[in-house]
């Protein structure tokens, strides 16, 4: 699948016309990779990461020791670089909270964790951009996955949007109308 080949063009990997887009060869070293969350690889995804010794936290890894390996990774990794992007991957999450994409999946990041991750990242890292890929309109359910999408893009830039804020901001307008009437 080509959309599943952006990483090994950065890395250098793949056809000629896709590796060499921009400027030949590698974008991006393996060291400044940080995959989270990872669940449904096949053989040869797996032994590249593990033969370029990519830092990965796995959904198994998340199920057994929390949210700390990825977020000591992701530390490190702002360590080392000025600029990060991030790839939002839709069909990372479980389909409870992420039901709007063709991959919908159960066993994926949940909502504490997925907000979580992009509430620190957007803590640590100076992100300059990102993508969001997986997310089917038209398979949501109630815009439940395009306003988590949403909330998390918030978070992963360093802001908050959730229930919550709109909720304020809505007393806050119905306070400015009232006051506007006195």
């Amino acid at each position: 699948n080509i959309h599943g080949m952006p990483v090994s063009a950065l890395l250098g990997f793949g056809d000629s016309s896709l590796s060499n887009i921009y400027s030949d060869g590698q974008k991006i070293k393996p060291q400044n990779l940080v995959y989270v969350g990872l669940k449904d690889l096949d053989q040869a995804e797996i032994d590249t990461i593990r033969a370029l010794r990519v830092s990965t936290t796995t959904i198994v890894d998340i199920a057994e020791k929390g949210l700390s390996p990825a977020f000591e990774a992701i530390k490190k990794l702002s360590e080392r670089v000025k600029n990060v992007w991030v790839c939002l991957d839709i069909d990372s999450m479980d389909e409870e909270c992420a039901p709007g994409t063709p991959m919908a999946t159960k066993g994926g990041l949940s909502y504490r964790e997925s907000i979580n991750l992009a509430r620190f990242i957007g803590k640590v890292c100076n992100v300059v951009g990102m993508d969001v890929t997986e997310f089917a309109p038209q398979l949501d359910r109630e815009n439940k996955t395009v306003k988590l999408a949403i909330e998390l893009i918030s978070c992963y830039l360093g802001s908050e949007t959730n229930w919550y804020t709109r909720y304020m901001d809505e007393e806050m307008r119905k306070q400015a109308e009232r006051e506007a009437a006195e």
